[in-house]
């Protein structure tokens, strides 16, 4: 993620244009430009929404499950199957939701303030992470040898031996690529990060698709972001064929946005 962080910023150091990840794609895609903007453009909106819903939802569920923790008894259980529980998730989520979407409201000299106290907690957890998760582990459980960390694997989803072998040779090779040439090379005059971001993340990515179990029998078991994916990609294609060139990506506005990134400053 560092050396995709790094990509990133090549990009937009080198395209200072205004917008989202929508305008360096299309500044990058040359002649298919409008095309590729759309595109983009759906896939970051869905990204930003599922995102959203995803981090309300995930810190409700972290909150509840303190409940678990300290064994509270909850009408029909503390599990999905509970129509109560999942309503009680629904509602902490939609707080937060709540919480998340309050905070564009504030006076923008606030958000000094609220950044600096994020940083603040996340520093904290950190912390905790490094010295009380270690000192809770060894009181406990215990730490895993070498051989547990390094070779041995857990292989909940019933997935293909060969899958999980073939992510972990691509983690190993896109880390041993990243490290050889960190020394030696500039992400403005070689490749090799580039290559390395783009194997990453195409990992991610099959990761994020790729079936809950295996194999899918079941609704349960089908990975609905695939049908998600298809079906934005789709509404960008569609948009890009009935729009007019003049309402949205202009021609003469990409071509100045070229002609600016290619002036020196």
């Amino acid at each position: 993620m560092t050396v995709t962080a790094a990509v990133l910023a090549e990009i937009c150091s080198a395209l200072p244009l205004s917008g989202s990840i929508y305008i360096w794609a299309a500044e990058a895609a040359g002649g298919h430009s409008r095309l590729i903007g759309y595109v983009v453009a759906w896939w970051a909106c869905t990204a930003w929404m599922t995102f959203c819903a995803s981090v309300c939802q995930n810190a409700a569920n972290h909150l509840l499950s303190v409940l678990v923790v300290y064994e509270v008894d909850f009408p029909g259980g503390l599990t999905n199957n509970s129509i109560k529980f999942r309503a009680l998730t629904w509602a902490l989520s939609e707080i937060f939701l709540f919480i998340c979407i309050s905070l564009n409201y504030l006076p923008q000299k606030w958000y000094s303030w609220i950044f600096k106290g994020s940083m603040c907690l996340m520093l904290v957890d950190t912390l905790l992470n490094l010295i009380w998760l270690p000192i809770g582990v060894s009181r406990t459980y215990g730490f895993r040898n070498a051989s547990e960390v390094f070779t041995s694997q857990y292989n909940g989803t019933g997935a293909p031996a060969g899958w999980m072998l073939s992510v972990r040779r691509h983690c190993i090779y896109v880390a041993c690529l990243s490290w050889r040439n960190s020394d030696d090379c500039s992400i403005c005059s070689d490749r090799p990060f580039y290559i390395v971001t783009f194997l990453w993340n195409c990992i991610v990515f099959a990761t994020y698709i790729s079936p809950f179990y295996f194999p899918v029998k079941t609704a349960a078991g089908f990975n609905c972001s695939v049908v998600i994916f298809a079906a934005v990609t789709i509404f960008g294609l569609l948009c890009w064929w009935f729009t007019k060139p003049e309402t949205w990506l202009r021609r003469d506005m990409l071509n100045t946005m070229h002609e600016e990134t290619e002036r020196p400053h």
